[in-house]
């Protein structure tokens, strides 16, 4: 498992940079970590009883060719869920079409392989993995609405890595039966507002709101439903060496108890530092 999670990193590295490569583009880099005061993935509480997490992560883009890259890891700050250590590697390409219309279209298309070095997870059957794969796609329209609140939609694809059963008939995997589709409505709007320090005259408030669609994705109990509403605000504050602290609060109001049987608050900050 660890041998395919390095080999899996590199090849993340590897593509995004030699996209850049190819197109004769100076492609970024940037290293940041979050604070989270608990993790909430597509509306379920990943670390049960509400722990916190810490979450670093590694970015790679090229900012003239649309390609990106990176590894992404979570790590609870509480003892219980040493199997669920989590490491992503994703790439991504952006791009948009009809720029100078009002229904100008961005788009990107990404991958994503969820890695848990220290797992499988502990079943009364076997033990299984918990490794799975995802493919996205994500629609959005910055000029349809004149007030400046931006559409989207994103479609998330997420199945099994281990495929097949055991000789007793027990699955290799966690997500065997549980992979599926995700649906998401989006809107986002950015408001001007004072600066807060000094040095930052100008600020803005990132406000988004989301509903989402569960197609079974996430667990063999899961219905086919409208599963949950996300809200939240965040904004940037520059910091020294290039960086940026991004603080944020956000608000889910659960609707399947399905994916979870509570509504949640949680707060964050991300900071991030340029490299290159």
């Amino acid at each position: 498992m660890r041998q395919r999670a390095i080999i899996l990193a590199v090849v993340v590295v590897v593509a995004v940079a030699g996209a850049c490569q190819a197109w004769e583009y100076n492609w970024k880099t940037e290293v940041g970590a979050s604070y989270m005061t608990r993790y909430i993935w597509r509306g379920f509480d990943v670390y049960g009883r509400n722990h916190s997490a810490v979450q670093p992560f590694v970015n790679f883009s090229c900012p003239d060719g649309g390609w990106s890259g990176g590894v992404w890891m979570s790590r609870a700050n509480g003892a219980g869920f040493e199997n669920y250590e989590e490491l992503d590697y994703w790439v991504a390409y952006d791009n948009g079409w009809w720029a100078d219309t009002s229904y100008a279209t961005n788009y990107q298309f990404g991958y994503m392989y969820y890695n848990y070095p220290d797992g499988p997870a502990s079943h009364s059957c076997h033990d299984r993995d918990l490794d799975a794969h995802e493919m996205w796609a994500t629609l959005s329209w910055p000029n349809m609405c004149s007030q400046g609140i931006v559409p989207s939609y994103t479609a998330i694809r997420m199945w099994q890595a281990e495929s097949g059963l055991r000789a007793d008939g027990c699955p290799w995997s966690n997500f065997r039966g549980s992979g599926g589709w995700i649906h998401v409505l989006g809107l986002a709007y950015d408001q001007p507002v004072p600066g807060w320090f000094p040095s930052n005259p100008d600020q803005t408030l990132h406000w988004t709101a989301q509903t989402v669609y569960n197609d079974h994705m996430g667990g063999d109990d899961v219905d086919h439903d409208w599963s949950h509403a996300v809200f939240g605000v965040s904004t940037d504050v520059p910091t020294v060496a290039g960086g940026t602290l991004t603080p944020g609060i956000w608000y889910q109001s659960s609707w399947d108890d399905s994916v979870n049987t509570s509504d949640e608050w949680w707060a964050g900050v991300t900071g991030k530092w340029p490299v290159n």
